[in-house]
């Protein structure tokens, strides 16, 4: 991620803008109770901040919360407000992108409340308070979209205010008032959160870029109806899931139950992946040769079998990089300039970095698409490297790799990407970040 110097001009009036929004939203602060306890608490003027709010709700409930633990956890959720903001302003926000998600979330988070406090107490309730956090996290990536927001960029400012608050909680003088099953859950909480933004976004971010490259209507098609409409029901499902194991008090008040369910949520996500990747390669197997041949009849000299050759040793042949390939016309101005060193980092992780293609083979604009490939597969294999390090450095092998530490690849994996992203040349912003999804194939990257 391109990092900015930040004036203190710049900070204050970021800070300005979003107070002056959320004060104007906030002026008729009013949610209903639901079961005698509600998320209007004893002085709304703690809760101007929608982005504070948010975060708040996020990691508490109505009925399983207790009000003690609610006050001490509101300036917590200023301080991820705080890295929220500060992650967006550092790489393509400026303060009226962020003056405008504020405005934005204000008015998803009181919807939540709102729908919410309508549902049945316990579990007899499951459904609708699930039904509303469903709609929250769309809310969420629908707000980024509305606001002039990647949804990359709003996947670590997530995870950024998430992070914040497992710090916070993590040492005095909360790590004394809290309790560990009180801790544990609300980093199971924000665990769910963060997995859940992250596999929307992957699903959504996909669809997006094939609609936006003008993807043949056989590709679309195939990743709409036997991917995104049978996977993105599936995730909707999965707040309901997590309402019904908060509506069991023998859930909550179990210390390494939480930590079971945690580990479980990790389980899911990569049986997620699994499915994702399974799906992809098939719907792939299924067109590949006709698309191929499409697209090799447009390169001077080539034929399928070599170009199917080359795109074998980028991982060019899944579903979304070969809808690149096939989408972009040879008259597309692009050009790109690799990224030096990025073989050399794999390397010095202990991995032996894959031989690049021919690019001799190509010129203009499939020969700029090819080396954007190479050098996405190579950062990207550099990201699965520092995720397995950091999962075998985790000091406390008891808990799921800490929010903290994911931020940290995270944040290093999005900065490389944007340095690649920045030596695209010729064309758009949007087509630059579409070309930038369609071509990051290792899941593990992108969730």
């Amino acid at each position: 991620m391109q990092k900015r110097d930040v004036s203190i001009y710049s900070l204050v009036l970021i800070l300005f803008l979003c107070f002056a929004s959320s004060l104007q939203a906030k002026e008729n602060y009013s949610i209903p109770s639901r079961g005698g306890w509600s998320w209007e608490y004893s002085n709304p003027r703690e809760l101007r901040d929608p982005i504070a709010s948010l975060y708040l709700h996020l990691m508490t409930r109505p009925g399983v919360t207790e009000d003690s633990a609610v006050t001490l956890l509101i300036p917590v959720a200023h301080e991820a407000a705080v890295s929220f903001r500060n992650s967006l302003y550092q790489g393509s926000t400026g303060a009226t992108k962020l003056a405008r998600i504020t405005k934005e979330v204000n008015g998803i988070d009181l919807a939540y409340l709102k729908e919410y406090a309508t549902a049945t107490d316990g579990i007899a309730g499951a459904d609708a308070r699930g039904a509303a956090l469903d709609h929250l996290l769309d809310g969420l990536l629908l707000s980024a979209v509305r606001s002039g927001i990647s949804l990359e960029d709003l996947d670590l400012a997530l995870l950024h205010g998430c992070a914040a608050i497992e710090k916070s909680i993590a040492r005095r003088p909360l790590s004394s008032k809290l309790s560990e099953t009180d801790r544990e859950l609300i980093q199971y909480l924000l665990r769910f959160v963060v997995h859940q933004e992250r596999r929307r976004i992957l699903l959504d971010g996909t669809r997006n870029a094939l609609r936006n490259i003008r993807a043949a209507d056989e590709i679309r098609t195939l990743y709409e109806s036997r991917i995104y409409q049978v996977l993105r029901p599936a995730l909707s499902r999965e707040p309901i899931g997590l309402e019904m194991f908060l509506a069991d008090p023998l859930n909550i008040s179990d210390l390494q139950n939480i930590i079971m369910t945690e580990y479980n949520l990790e389980a899911n996500c990569d049986l997620f992946g699994m499915k994702y990747g399974m799906e992809l390669y098939f719907l792939t197997f299924e067109i590949e040769g006709s698309i191929i041949s499409s697209i090799a009849g447009r390169i001077p000299g080539m034929t399928p079998e070599i170009l199917k050759e080359q795109l074998e040793i980028v991982r060019g042949l899944g579903l979304p990089p070969l809808a690149a390939y096939a989408a972009v016309p040879p008259s597309l101005p692009i050009s790109y300039s690799p990224l030096s060193g990025l073989a050399d980092r794999l390397a010095m992780l202990g991995d032996t970095p894959p031989a690049p293609p021919d690019f001799s083979l190509f010129t203009g604009t499939y020969q700029a698409l090819l080396q954007l490939n190479y050098d996405i597969l190579l950062s990207e294999l550099i990201t699965a490297r520092e995720w397995s390090i950091a999962d075998n450095s985790n000091p406390d092998p008891t808990r799921p790799l800490s929010l903290a530490d994911q931020y940290t690849v995270k944040a290093t994996a999005m900065k490389r990407s944007s340095m690649i992203r920045t030596r695209i040349r010729g064309v758009s912003e949007q087509t630059t970040r579409t070309l930038m999804t369609l071509f990051q194939m290792i899941l593990i990257s992108r969730i």
